[in-house]
Parts: structure tokens; sequence; C-alpha cells
């Protein structure tokens, strides 16, 4: 519901692919995604390491979260540069 309501917030449509051309910076916004998944990462690691206060699917849930953001931040950069037709 979360990645949805983001979705439809960001692009002001309905729908649930990012299409590169609905990006106004897809560079910019590739490289901020992929920092804010390494953050996800790394405190999927963390949770996972210290289990006093968070059940254990936690660290699953955030580690899902940051390589899926991981997968699409590097799609973009690679389809605005190598992958490109230009």
């Amino acid at each position: 519901m979360i990645y949805v309501s983001w979705y439809r917030f960001t692009f002001k449509r309905k729908g649930l692919v990012p299409w590169l051309d609905l990006w106004k910076d897809p560079k910019n916004s590739a490289i901020q995604e992929l920092i804010i998944a390494s953050l996800f990462l790394v405190f999927a690691y963390f949770l996972g390491a210290d289990k006093m206060f968070f059940p254990t699917p936690t660290a699953l849930i955030f580690s899902l979260i940051g390589l899926l953001m991981l997968i699409q931040s590097v799609y973009v950069l690679l389809s605005i540069s190598i992958l490109s037709d230009d």
C-alpha cells in the first residue's frame, strides 16, 4: 500500500511500473534511491544482528525493500547510460 500511494503521489496517475519517461531527473533520482537502498540494507543488517526489540522477519522485510530499490536504481542508471539508444 505504501508503494502504490507513493506512485500515485509522485506520478499523479494510477499504476505500478515507474517508466523512465515519467521521471523528471532520472539520474539524480536513481542516485538518491541507491543511497536510500544502501541505508535500508545496512539497517536490515543491524536489525538481523540485534534481535532484542524487533521480531525476526523484520530484517528480511527491510532487506527485501532495500534490494528492490537497489535493483530499480541500477536499472535506471544502466538505462540512461550504457543501455540507452542515444
